[in-house]
């Protein structure tokens, strides 16, 4: 009898380090996974920033013109598509963030990593490169 309380204190012994590893891994993951939302979130955002800025840069062009902007291929490791429309959006992989257009511009058109930011009479259009 004596020799199966020492299996027992070793089964418990592993069982209670299995439970702990499995708890911090969960944690871990937990929290990774909320570092990557927000910087999913600032990189969008930066993203927009540039595009803003580039059409702020063409407004004041009379007629048509174009200017290139650099935007990195992902966006925390991980796809996006710049969208024009209502608002400027920035999808990276299904989640959407938005940012509103000034009132008079219009904007169209899609693009992703370097775009192509073309003023035209009728607003702006993004073009990939």
């Amino acid at each position: 009898m004596k020799g199966q309380y020492l299996a027992v204190e070793t089964v418990l012994t592993f069982g209670l380090g299995l439970i702990a590893a499995s708890g911090i891994i969960t944690a871990l993951n937990t929290y990774s996974s909320g570092v990557y939302d927000t910087a999913s979130e600032v990189e969008a955002k930066m993203v927009q920033e540039r595009v803003l800025d580039g059409m702020n840069a063409l407004r004041p062009v009379k007629g048509e013109a174009s200017r290139s902007i650099d935007l990195p291929d992902k966006v925390s490791n991980r796809d996006y598509v710049v969208e024009g429309g209502d608002s400027l959006v920035v999808d990276v992989d299904g989640e959407e963030y938005s940012a509103n257009l000034p009132v008079r511009d219009e904007l169209e058109g899609s693009g992703t990593g370097d775009i192509r930011l073309v003023k035209n009479p009728d607003g702006f259009t993004i073009e990939d490169r």
